[in-house]
């Protein structure tokens, strides 16, 4: 099996050990979920608010996409960690598998409300083949300027059915971290811990890319063709990025939760998320 090139994952851990910040205040370790055959899994609770607190377990887990995921981690995520909804955040190409998961088809409700259009997938392979200069922070921002679909996501993971819910995306670092971080923002967390949680990503890059390209061969031939730069940008979960999308939402709303009120029902979406991830 192929490994990612080393110097892109050693570039991307520089990066996160370069950061002030990252890990040095915070164990995340409790809020890791040990899911067989699944990467990057983690509670949204346990998390600081400013002024005290923490934010409830067992509410929201953000995560990869399941296409592949076998049963041992179908059970884990529905018998042990109690998820009892699916929330896909894929576009409809690169999600379009996600209705035949072991998954989709065992959980109780399954919602697919993609968080950007399928024309960015398709510009992955122009990207991939020269050294593209990755604007993650700038992308992310652009998609929560769709109020339209972003209204949709958050209004569900702020509804009062009580559901447990599984958020992801593909590598459950862009999409699935976009949202997160504005959930968790919203409500009240730590920026710092905010920024830390977004980092945490880079743990299971070379893992992520091992299966990548072991499920997909269309993957592996685009991965392995890839300038390693151009690569390295597209995998990193640099604090620099989180950082850029965060400082975006306060200059252009106020704050990430005035951003949420800007949505359709915003006031109810953010009572809903507070509620959601605060109460006990």
């Amino acid at each position: 099996m192929q490994n990612l090139p080393s110097n892109c994952v050693q570039t991307a851990r520089r990066q996160l050990d370069n950061s002030s910040r990252l890990l040095r205040n915070m164990n995340h370790e409790h809020r890791i979920l040990t899911i067989p055959g699944s990467l990057n899994t983690r509670d949204l609770g346990g998390l600081p608010l400013d002024g005290g607190s923490k934010t409830q377990f067992g509410r929201i887990v953000r995560g990869p996409g399941v296409d592949h995921l076998a049963q041992p981690g179908v059970d884990a995520l529905i018998n042990q960690v109690g998820i009892t909804r699916e929330l896909d955040l894929r576009d409809m190409q690169s999600g379009r598998l996600g209705s035949e998961s072991l998954l989709a088809n065992q959980v109780e409700e399954r919602h697919h409300i993609p968080a950007n259009d399928p024309h960015v997938i398709d510009d992955l392979p122009r990207f991939l083949t020269h050294d593209h200069n990755w604007d993650h922070g700038g992308f992310y921002l652009g998609l929560l300027s769709d109020i339209g679909k972003m209204s949709s996501i958050f209004g569900l993971l702020s509804d009062d059915s009580e559901r447990p819910t599984y958020l992801h995306c593909s590598m459950g670092k862009d999409r699935a971290g976009m949202v997160s971080a504005t959930i968790l923002s919203a409500v009240g967390v730590e920026r710092q811990a905010v920024v830390e949680d977004y980092a945490l990503t880079e743990r299971d890059a070379q893992k992520w890319y091992e299966q990548r390209i072991a499920n997909s061969e269309h993957a592996r031939k685009l991965f392995e063709s890839a300038p390693r730069a151009s690569l390295r940008g597209m995998i990193s979960s640099a604090p620099v990025i989180m950082d850029k999308m965060l400082a975006g939402l306060d200059e252009k709303y106020g704050s990430p939760a005035d951003y949420i009120r800007t949505l359709q029902n915003g006031d109810a979406i953010l009572k809903g998320l507070r509620r959601k991830l605060l109460d006990a």
